[in-house]
């Protein structure tokens, strides 16, 4: 049986505050947009994007973050207010939270390659659900 589910459960420290994200992983149109931020990846180089890289990543990740947000929860703002993650997509302030995010999105949309097959170990801070 495959290991495969439709989306995942993470939660992030930010500014002590615990932001609870339940998202899907991603489609292929969403892995396709992100590839040419990869492309110079590999063994033996280092693995950063640049600067402005990095801002053009955001600017393609972010909004495919909000489309595959199924729930956030836990961030509020100085009112106590809860924040939605189309809020926070449109401000710069949580810039590193949502980047945070679409990395574990990314690393969860992926299958785990240990030596001679997929393993079945996942990352204990998120969860599958199908």
């Amino acid at each position: 049986m495959s290991g495969f589910s439709k989306a995942i459960t993470f939660t992030i420290e930010f500014e002590g505050d615990h932001v609870k994200f339940v998202a899907q992983k991603l489609k292929r149109k969403h892995s396709q947009a992100l590839l040419p931020f990869f492309a110079n990846f590999g063994e033996g180089q280092e693995n950063t994007l640049s600067p402005e890289n990095a801002s053009k990543m955001a600017d393609a990740g972010i909004p495919i973050l909000v489309e595959l947000t199924e729930s956030m929860t836990g961030l509020k703002d100085e009112n106590g207010n809860a924040l939605t993650i189309e809020e926070i997509a449109e401000e710069t302030y949580f810039s590193e939270l949502l980047m945070d995010a679409l990395s574990k999105v990314m690393d969860a949309s992926y299958p785990n390659k240990v030596e001679e097959g997929n393993s079945e170990e996942r990352q204990d801070d998120i969860s599958t659900r199908s």
